[in-house]
């Protein structure tokens, strides 16, 4: 019985003898591998200072880019405190800036009677615009001379009277482009500065063919004279960035096409009120 009593004794000093010297060698190891990594990093100096600043390098690389950013567009409100804007009144569609040889179009348009058709001439009557249109749309519209577009519904004249009231809306917008109630100025846009076309492909057609060369695109839908609707088309690179300032495609051009045409629309499609005025502003 007393040899019974010493053997776990003697089982509990050796295991924590093996305990001791297992914690000495991991310790031992540690302080070996420790001082082998810091001879090798002091011999590869250069590769030793890349692991440790590379990190901050790129965080010092992400915090600039960030502070450039928002000093570019440091008067946009996405990046600019704004809690009382200033009401902006938008007059019209700025003039194209020519970014090719040839020049620029300030905007286009469909349905047109032909394909890049010039908008030179008004029309007070549909019989005057019928005599104009080329023969292939007279027979498309057969005993539609003495049609009054504006108030009658024929099914048989639908395509030119819609051309018809498109053509109405574009010399409008065209002549009355930045009219505004309070300065009363006008900045009518050219005619050779507005070009149509017969549908929209044809339209999409001459834009991928002439990059860079229109500004803006109306997609005009009037099936008879209660609907008028349209689509605008954005040229994004229309917008000049220059540094310290960026300027909206959207808000420059595509907004105030959307403005005009809206008044255009009223006063020559639905109210057949040339005294009709309208002021709006963007806040």
């Amino acid at each position: 019985s007393a040899a019974g009593q010493v053997f776990p004794c003697h089982f509990e000093a050796l295991w924590r003898q093996a305990t001791m010297d297992g914690l000495v060698t991991i310790a031992r190891q540690i302080s070996a591998l420790t001082y082998k990594n810091l001879v090798l990093a002091k011999r590869n100096y250069t590769s030793t200072f890349l692991r440790i600043f590379a990190s901050l390098f790129f965080i010092l690389l992400i915090y600039l880019c960030n502070e450039g950013i928002k000093a570019r567009f440091s008067q946009e409100s996405s990046v600019k405190d704004v809690p009382d804007p200033v009401p902006t009144e938008k007059h019209g569609i700025p003039d194209c800036i020519p970014k090719v040889e040839k020049g620029c179009v300030t905007f286009s348009y469909a349905p047109a009677p032909n394909n890049e058709f010039n908008p030179s001439k008004d029309y007070a009557a549909f019989s005057d615009f019928f005599t104009d249109l080329p023969q292939s749309l007279k027979d498309a519209c057969p005993a539609c001379q003495s049609a009054n577009c504006l108030t009658d519904n024929v099914p048989s004249c639908q395509t030119c009277c819609e051309m018809f009231r498109v053509h109405k809306v574009v010399r409008g917008l065209m002549k009355h482009n930045g009219s505004s109630v309070s300065s009363k100025d006008v900045y009518p846009i050219l005619p050779e500065k507005v070009v149509g076309f017969l549908n929209e492909t044809e339209m999409d057609k001459f834009i991928l063919k002439n990059m860079n060369y229109v500004q803006g695109s109306y997609v005009f839908y009037s099936p008879n004279n209660n609907t008028f609707t349209f689509l605008v088309q954005q040229n994004g690179t229309s917008a000049d960035v220059v540094r310290g300032e960026w300027t909206s495609p959207y808000m420059e051009y595509t907004v105030p096409m959307q403005l005009v045409a809206h008044r255009e629309i009223a006063k020559n499609v639905f109210l057949k009120d040339e005294n009709f005025k309208v002021q709006i502003a963007i806040q």
